[in-house]
Parts: structure tokens; sequence; C-alpha cells
């Protein structure tokens, strides 16, 4: 397991999290992410993005849309595999890295998330 995110973060503003190397990556793979908490009534939009440019440029490999109340007992978790993407991705390629960028969330909200990519 690739762990995309470093544990769990807490956020509460938009914006993108640590990336990681994903150059070495070979073969099939599924990429998750889970919600583990997200403040009741509130709604954030967040993907998984790769890029080959230090994110000059990024392409989503997994967008996920969550609306409150999500908690520890009942989070939310969401992947993609490798062929649902149609060969339309970067992992296993030189410079490929993976992060988590929250797109947007609503003032006050507080998410928690965490994303990794395993292979078989």
């Amino acid at each position: 397991m690739l762990d995309i995110s470093n544990g769990v973060q807490t956020v509460s503003a938009a914006g993108p999290l640590a990336s990681v190397s994903v150059s070495q990556i070979s073969g099939d793979w599924t990429a998750f992410s889970e919600v583990v908490s997200l403040t009741a009534g509130m709604n954030a939009h967040f993907q998984i993005e790769q890029s080959i440019d230090g994110f000059t440029t990024s392409q989503p490999v997994l967008e996920v849309d969550t609306a409150g109340a999500v908690s520890k007992e009942a989070d939310k978790v969401c992947s993609v595999r490798k062929y649902e993407l149609a060969g339309n991705d970067y992992i296993g390629v030189l410079n490929a890295r993976l992060r988590v960028n929250v797109l947007s969330i609503d003032p006050g909200c507080t998410l928690a998330v965490r994303a990794w990519l395993t292979t078989p």
C-alpha cells in the first residue's frame, strides 16, 4: 500500500495536500479515498490528481463530492482501478506524482480525508 495523503489529514480550506511519487508503480493498481469525517450539513469536493510536471498541470484520477454528516462509524470510501481510466493515467511514468486536492469546502466545514494506492 502506498499512502497518498500521509495518513488522515484534517482540512478546513481548499487547496492541495502533499504529493507522493508513483513513478515506481507498475501493472494494475487501485486508488482509494476515504472521507473519515465531515461536519454535519456541510459539503466538500476533492480529487486525487496526477501530474508529471510538478502539478503545473494535473489530471483527476478520482473525484469525490460529499455532504455531511460523515463520521468514523459511517465513513465514505471510493475507489478507481487503472482500467477505468482507459490509459489516461501517469502512474508508473517518470516524474509521476499523486496528491489529494480539496477543490471546494463550505465555510466552517472540517473534512478528515485519507487516500492510498494498492497494487495486486
